[in-house]
């Protein structure tokens, strides 16, 4: 916003008057003032307001955005019919769902466990520095083979491992060295479980490297420390195969994670509407619209102890958006029949303050009667979420009630921004004119002075004159 500079250019003369005496900067500069105090006061004070609306305006649109991500997920009935897993034993499986499981009861035995392949060589005495002749090493992981080339670059049991580790076309197999002072033996372990994973080493143009064959038929001078193999699950009595102890595909819609095998020991798994995510959907339901009403409130209401209004009191966005809100939120949902027709029939309720509250007996008594109730109060075509998603989508739109307030406060401190620099102007104008005014009375006072001076100067002459040739005629008669 332009500021009005009283004091532009007023330093082009004395602050006090070279024939006037007089302060004209401080004349000049008070007169500037008053010829615009009364606009100034206005316009100071239309800004301070819009400052003040926009400051609120943006708190308004804070509470609608937040609440409206809290209200989004249960404008859907796929948040409020999610299905959740429970294992009767955790230690042995676990499960979660995506949105194409189906609700049932399974039977789940875990008989084996996946793994990956690992196998330790034979004990090289010199250590990391043992060294074999040039030749090719390969290494096949299940399906895909890595061939090797060992030569004065990497013929050594750290440059084998190490090539192997940084071979673009790795097969899928992690190398290590393990020792102590008796020498060092190379570790080999698959990066897939799986029995289809299994390792095998083959060597070729070196008698050295024949040391570091290995197949499932030949372990050569290696010792297999863990197998590769599959995890072994039974479904229903049904026995499946698994590369990962990560099982999916074997119950629609529901993910395994096998932890531990128990064979022998059947467990179960239940799929079933997920009350808790319900409860906790409608928890942050309660808390969203709390936090808005607090914001609202603030916003529009009358603080008795103060005896003051929120900045918004009154505004018919800001009271109108409040009480649709609260209607929509407490009105009976229609199309849904029964006695559980609205949040208060749940146990949801509001004190003096607007704040919601939940009575825990009367909402777990309304789903034991009927589980899906809070889905259809929420997500039905009339349900409260949709009704409400729909009411704060439109206020946050770009040419919502919201956005129209934004545009017509800029457009309020573009006039107030214009209306300031107009009485900037308008006031340099003024100044300009006293100054021009006042530098010419000094001047003409000075000119006054100067003559007034010199008159009295002449006059004073004038007398002296006279007072000489009385005294010369005096001594004459004497």
């Amino acid at each position: 916003m332009a500021s009005t500079n009283l004091s532009n250019g007023l330093g082009l003369i004395q602050a006090q008057g070279i024939g006037s005496g007089l302060d004209i900067q401080s004349l000049v500069t008070q007169l500037t003032q008053a010829e615009g105090a009364a606009v100034q006061s206005r316009i100071t004070r239309e800004s301070s307001q819009l400052a003040t609306d926009i400051s609120s305006l943006g708190s308004l649109k804070g509470a609608v955005s937040t609440f409206q991500g809290v209200v989004t997920p249960l404008a859907s009935a796929a948040t409020l019919t999610a299905l959740s897993a429970t294992s009767s034993d955790p230690g042995t499986f676990t499960a979660t769902t995506d949105a194409t499981a189906a609700a049932g009861s399974y039977s789940v035995e875990v008989t084996q466990l996946a793994q990956a392949q690992q196998m330790v060589s034979q004990n090289f005495t010199s250590g990391t520095a043992a060294s074999f002749s040039p030749g090719t090493l390969s290494i096949t992981v299940g399906s895909k083979t890595m061939n090797l080339a060992i030569d004065s670059t990497n013929n050594t049991l750290a440059g084998i491992r190490d090539a192997i580790n940084s071979a673009s076309n790795n097969p899928g197999v992690q190398a290590a060295i393990i020792g102590d002072s008796t020498g060092s033996r190379l570790v080999l372990t698959a990066t897939s479980s799986g029995a289809a994973n299994a390792i095998t080493v083959t060597s070729s143009g070196s008698a050295d490297l024949v040391q570091l064959n290995y197949s499932a038929a030949a372990a050569g001078g290696w010792t297999v420390g863990q197998q590769a193999q599959d995890a072994i699950v039974k479904i229903a009595g049904v026995s499946f195969n698994s590369a990962s102890n990560t099982v999916t595909g074997l119950i629609a819609g529901v993910t395994l994670t096998l932890k531990a095998a128990a064979p022998g020991t059947v467990n179960s798994l239940s799929v079933a509407t997920d009350q808790s995510a319900i409860l906790s959907y409608l928890q942050k339901f309660i808390d969203g619209y709390n936090a808005m009403q607090k914001v609202l409130k603030q916003l529009t209401g009358y603080n008795a102890t103060t005896q003051t209004g929120g900045p918004m009191q009154g505004d018919p966005l800001a009271v109108g958006l409040a009480s649709q809100l609260r209607n929509l939120s407490f009105d009976v949902v229609p199309g849904v029949g029964g006695s559980y027709n609205s949040l208060a029939a749940l146990g949801v309720t509001t004190d003096s303050n607007g704040q919601l509250s939940v009575d825990q007996n009367k909402l777990n008594n309304a789903l034991s009667r009927d589980p899906s109730i809070v889905t259809r109060l929420f997500s039905s075509s009339k349900g409260i979420g949709t009704r409400l998603n729909t009411v704060l989508t439109a206020a946050l739109a770009s040419n919502g009630a919201l956005a129209a307030r934004d545009t017509a406060n800029t457009e309020r401190q573009t006039a107030i921004n214009d209306e300031q620099q107009a009485l900037s102007d308008r006031l340099q104008v003024i100044q300009a004119r006293y100054l021009e005014q006042f530098t010419a009375l000094d001047t003409l006072m000075s000119q006054l002075k100067s003559t007034s001076s010199f008159l009295t100067q002449q006059l004073s002459s004038i007398a002296a004159i006279g007072n000489s040739t009385n005294s010369s005629s005096g001594a004459n008669s004497g």
